[in-house]
């Protein structure tokens, strides 16, 4: 609570407050003076003492009258203001000392103490004789200091006295009372009475303040009568809007009964508003609205899971009241498409969901609902036909040819795909296989298969839900269905001739050497007569690294081929191509771009024996990281051991390994080089790595060799 004080009473202590510093001021200036004035009266009294004594004692102190000096001495004292008298002549003779009754009777005592002490030589004749000393009271001087200050005090006193009461006499008569009447007649305004007279009558600063006081009255009175005129018109102003949002309220109630698109608002999970556009009923099949919330109209009517359904009530809930970059955040949790099952019917229903926020808080969401079931299909059909003209783009434009066995073992694969059935060993196998065929395809331009082959690696490689598995061969499925249909149209029937055939082929073309047929089978001869293993590699890697190149992103390397080896059947071919699309692109996604090079640089060596052939390959790269293949065969705690070719062999072609870190459609799953091992072993051949070099910056290179059976028949019977 506030605490009043007066004006006057204010005015009062600090004039009694000024006096007091004032009088104080004074009180000492005039005690100190009086003390100093009582001091210099002793010693002025004193001296006239001592030239009176003076005159006395020459004669006594040349005569050496003791008697003399005891009588001057005792005279002396009478003044009650000595304290001491002492006379001594020149030589010594004699010397009297005299103190008051009551005091100490040892002179030398009294000159310690504090009191004015004076001396005056003795002469005659103008020759000292001796000399006397007197001691004056100082407390002479302390008691007539005191006596004047006691004075000042009570005159002081009685100062203030009258000071204060005339002061609070003219205080209230000059200032008290008119501040009193000023201040009742602004109550009065302040409680409503603005018509209320204020006395300007004063000249001084009363009056100004009372003269100010009036004119804000007026200013007020003017300001109200202003607010008086502008509410009526607000009020006229309100009513017209008023009318005005009824019409528009209208016009966007016509309209949003006209959307397509079903709109309402949510304040909770299990309450939705009932107003809503009249496009929600026919898009989510609903009756007249009773009780509606988000479980019975629409997630009853999908497959979402309970743990899905709990989320999006989680969200819902937790956006609400909340600021509104909550709701954002956990957004991705709500659901944008769900099909929504009507009585045998499914509908694709997309959901558009917004926050309603009042100062940045959210109140309620607004969902936007859409039946997009047309527009699904359509894209459907349009995604379709643009993968159908893409497989027909890659059929006219590649080496369509060199793909009818890779579907026939993807097929194959396929074929045979049962839930039981998918053991590790099981999955590794295929995963090596799928991993062929997708190198080979995207060398030859079938990227549509590559890209379908590369997803169900991903769901084998990841382990992933069966039914999902299951999806991704179904469309694989479809995918090498669609590129039959198309061999078949075009006219490629991708029948090899069996090399048993070929002798007798040749007989039958002897008798007529110069028929156009003749030519054309010569020609189709020739493409399956056995050929020599480095034509076989150097044909493919002509086209495989510049499409490798291309998909990486690198200059084309240079490529050295030594050798030529001898003939190969035509059975072998593949699994040559099937090896050599792995091993070259390791070479140029591992080992040339990984070290940042330019232009890298591959180097294949061919030579044979009697029952194989021998290839090796290396490249221009840095080579493999020792502490990524160590981290990988021994953990990353034990990276001191030595790194050995033996160690090195098990690692580098057991299915996963792989020192990338991320995987990618072109490498990363550590399938490459098992599909490598397992496809040479399948032929009776063999593969190993050996190092090529010494250890730099933590990497070393390495070498392939490959080894494959001059007869793929010959190692089968072996």
């Amino acid at each position: 609570m506030r605490t009043h004080s007066s004006i006057v009473f204010k005015l009062n202590l600090a004039m009694v407050g000024a006096v007091v510093l004032c009088f104080g001021v004074l009180t000492t200036l005039i005690s100190y003076l009086t003390y100093q004035q009582a001091i210099q009266k002793l010693e002025d009294d004193g001296r006239s003492l001592m030239t009176i004594a003076e005159l006395s004692l020459k004669d006594a102190l040349w005569d050496m009258d003791t008697t003399g000096t005891t009588d001057l001495s005792k005279a002396v004292l009478q003044d009650k203001r000595i304290l001491g008298v002492r006379v001594q002549d020149k030589t010594g003779s004699v010397e009297q000392a005299m103190v008051q009754d009551g005091w100490p009777q040892d002179f030398r005592f009294l000159e310690q103490m504090d009191h004015i002490i004076l001396e005056r030589p003795v002469v005659k004749d103008g020759e000292e004789i001796g000399l006397i000393k007197l001691v004056i009271n100082r407390d002479i001087a302390s008691n007539e200091f005191w006596r004047s200050v006691t004075t000042l005090i009570v005159g002081t006193i009685l100062c203030l006295i009258f000071a204060a009461t005339t002061i609070y006499v003219i205080g209230t008569i000059m200032i008290k009372r008119p501040i009193s009447k000023l201040r009742s007649e602004t109550n009065t305004i302040a409680s409503g009475n603005l018509n209320s007279d204020i006395d300007q009558s004063r000249n001084d600063e009363l009056g100004d303040l009372a003269r100010d006081f009036s004119s804000m009255r007026d200013s007020i009175r003017q300001k109200i009568d202003i607010i008086h005129v502008q509410n009526e018109k607000l009020e006229e102003t309100v009513e017209l809007r008023t009318q005005q949002l009824r019409e528009e309220t209208e016009k966007i109630k016509t309209i949003f009964n006209t959307l397509e698109e079903g709109i309402f608002t949510l304040s909770t999970f299990d309450e939705i508003n009932p107003n809503v556009s009249s496009s929600l009923y026919g898009i989510l099949d609903l009756n007249d609205h009773t009780q509606w919330d988000l479980q019975t109209i629409i997630f009853a009517k999908t497959d979402m899971s309970r743990e899905q359904i709990s989320y999006a009530r989680t969200v819902i809930e937790s956006s609400i009241g909340e600021a509104e970059f909550t709701f954002e955040a956990n957004e991705q949790l709500l659901p944008h498409r769900l099909e929504l099952n009507y009585k045998g019917r499914t509908r694709t229903v997309d959901f558009s969901w917004r926050p309603l926020c009042v100062d940045g808080i959210v109140e309620a969401l607004v969902v936007s609902v859409r039946d997009v079931s047309l527009f699904v299909e359509q894209d459907q059909k349009i995604k379709e036909n643009m993968k159908q003209i893409s497989i027909l783009n890659e059929l006219i434009q590649g080496q369509s040819d060199r793909m009818i066995d890779s579907l026939t073992k993807v097929e194959t694969i396929l074929s045979s795909y049962k839930k039981e059935q998918m053991s590790d060993e099981r999955v590794r196998k295929d995963l090596a296989a799928l991993h062929t065929v997708k190198g080979n395809a995207r060398t030859f331009g079938f990227h549509t298969l590559s890209s379908h082959i590369h997803e169900l690696e991903h769901h084998l490689g990841q382990k992933s839900d069966y039914s999902e598995v299951e999806r991704k061969v179904d469309e694989l499925k479809h995918v090498i269905n669609d590129y039959r249909m198309w061999f078949q149209k075009l006219g490629h029937q991708g029948s090899a001739i069996p090399h048993e055939d070929l002798n007798s082929i040749r007989l039958l073309m002897m008798e007529d050497k110069h028929s156009e047929a003749v030519a054309k089978m010569d020609q189709l001869l020739v493409s399956q007569s056995p050929t020599h293993v480095g034509i076989v590699i150097r044909n493919f890697f002509e086209v495989s690294a510049r499409q490798i190149a291309h998909d990486l992103g690198i200059k084309l390397p240079h490529i050295s081929i030594e050798g030529d080896g001898g003939c190969v059947e035509r059975e072998l071919i593949q699994v040559i191509e099937d090896c050599m699309i792995h091993m070259l692109r390791n070479s140029m996604d591992h080992g040339i771009r990984k070290s940042g090079q330019d232009e890298g640089a591959i180097w294949v060596k061919i030579a044979e024996t009697d029952r194989s052939f021998v290839i090796s390959l290396s490249d221009s790269g840095r080579g493999i990281s020792l502490d990524s293949v160590k981290s990988k065969a021994f953990g990353t705690s034990d990276l001191s051991q030595e790194l050995t070719e033996t160690i090195l062999n098990d690692l580098i072609f057991k299915s996963g390994f792989s020192t990338a870190d991320t995987v990618t459609e072109i490498s990363g799953r550590g399938i490459g080089m098992d599909s490598v091992a397992r496809t040479l072993r399948g032929a009776g051949g063999s593969i190993h790595v050996k190092f090529n070099g010494p250890v730099e910056d933590g990497h070393q290179k390495i070498e392939f060799l490959v080894e494959i059976p001059r007869s793929l028949r010959r190692s089968r019977s072996a």
